[in-house]
């Protein structure tokens, strides 16, 4: 602690400071995790208690501090630790205002003890000696009473500990079994013991609801059912955004009663509770005690799908477009996007070109860049190669694809014996087609479920020989734009002043393209 000039007043003990009474000034602070339930210590009441202190020592109150809803654990997330009120209670410890901090209790204050002692030798270097908690004056001059603040924020610090502990040894517990935690997803209705309160089941909520549209026709829905509506849409590339419309268009509100926003719907579309996985931060870690709504093909598509809209940097359409790769194609050079532009040469002939958004780093014909790339893909999705390439890739990370190839690989072995089981007289001509027939069946089934785990369902149709006749058969241009954003998101990088560089040179593909390239 080193000492520093200030502009409060100078109290030569606690009873100095207890005689002066008005010619004091009071600095109050209040904090809680949560004041939902006003509860004993909600921001309200302990800014109440600082009042009825600072009045009964006649002190005047010169400002005053609150964060509400918000931790001082170092066990939680740091979004949830940003504490402005505090910072300013800081600024004005600095600027010299107030002789005296007043908290309810040293907990409000922090509940680590590098806080505190950063907050102690803010104070004492600043010449702001006395603190009021839980009615009790300290003075960070006397040994004792430094002693005594310090033991109170090293209980503070071992009781949030203490609880954090026991807390994770619960949550453990509830993860390992698989027993949901927190709020009931949107979706499901959950079954508690009438008389313990023990969690019983957690079952889909095909509760009906009416909504009135606007043109007066009325809808009937299920929250199961609009879950279900949010990956069928979802997998099929309709972006977060047109989703929400969608459903606020039908005058269906969404979880919270309000209207839908993309980012509802992005966060039902990743929950693995929806696929029956237990979840902790959003990660699946465990078999969950319910049904999933959706399969683990499903989800597993939708997962994919929005990873590369994540990676591309656009998740909503605000607008519509005219150009196919305008904010559907990067800038090589700086990664923002490749927006259209209206150019002018100097012979004063208009032309639209693509441009780097952002320090126009690189730009192309819209004619050329459009021709290459959609010619590009539609060389790329015709190949023989890519369907089981897909597969391959899907493979590393689901486990449903090796059950599904183990059971054609035992079809085929059961065909292969057949003749062997004819010619020994062990089998019938008429039962070996039988057999054979079934194997047949088994093996088209489980090449479809291969199919629909490794492709999303947008391609389905697209990869294959006739690539191209299915592309041009796409009118939708936003449709477009988003099989180019999953499946190639091309990159287009400068020409360096050479105005003949092929555009081979000068474009790079992401997406699936990149993934799976050789």
């Amino acid at each position: 602690m080193t000492g520093m000039t200030f502009t409060r007043k100078v109290w030569s003990d606690k009873i100095a400071l207890l005689m002066a009474g008005t010619g004091v000034g009071a600095l109050s602070y209040g904090r809680a995790s949560k004041d939902k339930k006003k509860e004993k210590y909600s921001v309200g009441t302990q800014l109440n208690m600082n009042d009825e202190n600072i009045n009964r020592h006649s002190w005047k109150k010169v400002a005053e501090f609150s964060d509400n809803d918000v931790s001082a654990s170092r066990h939680a997330p740091e979004a949830k630790r940003k504490r402005k009120d505090f910072e300013r209670l800081i600024l004005a410890i600095k600027s010299g205002k107030g002789d005296v901090l007043v908290l309810t209790d040293m907990s409000r204050s922090q509940r680590m003890l590098a806080v505190y002692a950063m907050l102690r030798d803010l104070c004492y270097d600043n010449g702001l000696f006395f603190w009021l908690v839980e009615g009790n004056l300290y003075d960070l001059r006397v040994t004792a009473d430094r002693a005594s603040l310090g033991q109170q924020a090293l209980n503070a610090e071992t009781q949030v500990d203490t609880i954090h502990d026991n807390t994770s040894r619960g949550l453990k517990g509830q993860i390992d079994a698989g027993r949901p935690h927190g709020h009931v997803p949107y979706g499901y209705e959950r079954f508690k013991n009438q008389k313990t309160g023990a969690f019983e089941r957690q079952d889909f909520d095909q509760t009906s609801y009416v909504v009135k549209k606007e043109d007066g026709t009325e809808e009937t829905y299920t929250p199961y059912s609009i879950v279900r509506e949010i990956f069928w849409h979802a997998r099929r590339l309709v972006t977060e955004t047109a989703i929400a419309n969608l459903f606020n268009a039908r005058g269906i509100p969404s979880p919270s009663g309000k209207l839908w926003s993309r980012q509802t719907i992005r966060s039902i579309a990743t929950n693995p509770v929806y696929v029956g996985k237990r979840a902790h931060f959003r990660e699946a870690v465990t078999d969950g005690q319910w049904k999933g709504i959706v399969t683990p093909k499903v989800f597993h598509n939708v997962q994919a799908i929005i990873s590369r809209a994540v990676e591309s940097g656009r998740t909503h359409r605000p607008f519509s477009r005219v150009w196919l790769l305008s904010y559907a194609s990067n800038c090589g050079e700086c990664g923002s996007w490749m927006h259209s532009k209206h150019k002018q040469d100097r012979k004063k002939r208009k032309s639209v070109v693509y441009s780097c958004a952002d320090s126009a780093c690189a730009s192309v014909d819209i004619s050329k860049f459009d021709s290459y790339v959609e010619a590009s893909l539609v060389s790329w999705l015709s190949r023989r190669d890519i369907y089981e390439k897909m597969v391959s890739l899907t493979s590393k990370h689901d486990s449903d694809i090796t059950i599904y190839e183990t059971a054609i690989a035992e079809a085929r072995a059961q065909i292969r014996e057949i003749p062997a089981l004819c010619k020994a007289g062990k089998l019938s001509i008429a039962l070996a087609g039988e057999i054979e027939s079934q194997m047949n069946a088994k093996i088209g089934e489980a090449q479809d479920a291969i199919r629909a785990v490794a492709v999303p369902d947008i391609l389905m149709d697209l990869i294959g020989p006739d690539a191209a006749e299915q592309w041009a058969s796409i009118a939708d241009i936003e449709l477009r734009r988003q099989i180019i954003k999953l499946v190639c998101a091309p990159r287009l990088r400068s020409a360096n002043k050479n105005p003949r560089m092929p555009l081979a040179d000068r474009v790079s593909f992401g997406g699936l393209m990149g993934d799976l390239a050789a």
